[in-house]
């Protein structure tokens, strides 16, 4: 009965242990997934919707060669991103999700407007202050580019750390090194002045 017991216990702790494992490969599949599949920030004072929009449509623009937009058409498409995602606000610290197909749908609607809609268009975009050279500018980073640098950020925190403890160690095994030296030094000179002291003492006795 006892065996069957632990058996029992066994079976039960590596279920869940399996269990564990596969809601976590899970979890990760599915954050991967959504970043695939939208432009994902962490909100800071003084954002909205339309700035993470803006922010998207402009890296969608830098990653591809289909569109090119101006400051008119970045406006108008983030315009279209913001409504459609219902206009939704954003407090400090949320996590905020810009679809791309939403990106990619707008983008190439707002590439197509003819001049005459780019001119009125061009209207708001001076009104936000949104200029052409500017527009790199409005860029915004994610949060898994986020994530990314402090990985970096702090595996180069670690190498440094590593680097200084090595030197310390190099130094500290250079300082034993030059102190046993001494100590040999010392050694050698005492038995030398002992040596020296026994050869006069030996001729002072022969004479």
């Amino acid at each position: 009965m006892r065996i069957l017991k632990k058996l029992s216990i066994l079976s039960l702790a590596f279920g869940l242990s399996l269990l564990a494992l596969s809601l976590g490969s899970a979890k990760q599949v599915a954050a991967e997934s959504q970043a695939e599949e939208n432009y994902i920030y962490t909100a800071k004072a003084g954002d909205s919707y339309t700035e993470l929009a803006r922010s998207s449509l402009i890296k969608f623009d830098l990653d591809t060669e289909e569109v090119e937009l101006n400051a008119a058409q970045v406006t108008a498409a983030e315009t279209w991103v913001t409504q459609e995602a219902g206009s939704p606000a954003i407090n400090v610290g949320q996590e905020v999700l810009v679809p791309k197909s939403s990106v990619e749908k707008f983008a190439a609607q707002a590439a197509s407007l003819d001049e005459a809609a780019k001119g009125r268009w061009q209207k708001y975009a001076d009104a936000s202050s949104i200029s052409n050279v500017a527009l790199n500018e409005q860029v915004r980073t994610t949060t898994a580019e986020d994530k990314a640098k402090q990985d970096a950020e702090q595996k180069s925190a670690e190498q440094q750390a590593q680097q200084k403890e090595t030197q310390k160690e190099e130094t500290a095994s250079s300082d034993k090194k030059t102190s046993r030296r001494w100590v040999i030094v010392a050694i050698v000179a005492l038995l030398v002045l002992a040596a020296i002291t026994l050869v006069r003492s030996s001729n002072a006795k022969d004479e």
